[in-house]
């Protein structure tokens, strides 16, 4: 459906329930060729949502009826103990999906403990 390098932007932002309460979210606008698929696909996709979640944890649920219509949509972080964890969650999230992917065969070669003090490590 949508791949990393079909985000064109991502930010965080807040919107708005049915109710009117504001509500942590990441907003964000696919490229011109993925509405276009998605547009083609949009009987099939219609009505159905998709959760996004990281490292088994759900950041956020979104509708794919927003993103068929403009190319853009809004996917809420709801899911939070608190308000501060939610705000927290879309601004990882925007992150995320702004960034995209790592890039294939990426492998950690080494890590190391750097401390305030000169030479110790």
């Amino acid at each position: 459906m949508l791949e990393s390098g079909d985000i064109a932007s991502s930010r965080a932002t807040t919107a708005y329930d049915s109710s009117g309460n504001s509500v942590p979210a990441a907003e964000f606008t696919v490229t011109s060729e993925a509405a276009q698929r998605l547009g083609e696909s949009s009987d099939t996709l219609s009505g159905q949502s998709v959760t996004v979640y990281l490292d088994n944890t759900s950041l956020g649920t979104i509708t794919l009826d927003d993103v068929l219509s403009g190319g853009s949509g809004l996917i809420a972080t709801t899911n939070y103990a608190t308000y501060a964890e939610a705000v927290e969650a879309s601004r990882l999230l925007s992150a995320i999906l702004a960034s995209g992917q790592l890039p294939e065969g990426t492998e950690l070669s080494g890590t190391r403990n750097i401390t305030a003090a000169a030479g110790e490590s």
